[in-house]
């Protein structure tokens, strides 16, 4: 995906859900994997400058992920509390809401933010995972 153009993370949340829909992935797990995908993705996008974007999306047995990758300069992630007034600076906290766990790696010159969410048992297709699609 590009990394610089502002609908990079309206169309990484479009993806995930397209391929978790696909996949049978319950809607409440889908829902805040959408919005890992748009924060990571707008974080990558604001602040790597890196051509290219990432997005590959899993699903095991127990738990469905995406993972964003960047080629910018690596740097450690920080979650922050905001301002009440701030317009930014929540992504994260969001992600750290919504995911168990998430971390992130490093990958050649950038890094990959990685972030899981657990089915709710059973999932509805166990004997068709592990599943990846990448975009």
């Amino acid at each position: 995906m590009p990394g610089q153009c502002e609908r990079t993370p309206s169309a990484a949340r479009a993806y995930v859900g397209r391929m978790l829909a696909d996949w049978g992935v319950p809607e409440a797990v889908r829902t805040n994997l959408q919005q890992i995908a748009s924060e990571l993705t707008t974080n990558a996008v604001t602040h790597t400058h890196s051509a290219q974007i990432t997005i590959e999306v899993t699903l095991t047995d127990d738990e469905s992920a995406v993972s964003v990758g960047d080629s910018g300069p690596q740097r450690p992630l920080h979650v922050q509390q905001a301002a009440p007034g701030d317009e930014r600076g929540r992504g994260l906290l969001l992600v750290q809401a919504l995911a168990s766990p998430w971390e992130q790696r490093p990958a050649g010159q950038g890094s990959t933010v990685h972030a899981a969410i657990s089915l709710p048992q059973p999932h509805a297709h166990p004997r068709e995972t592990p599943r990846t699609s990448r975009m």
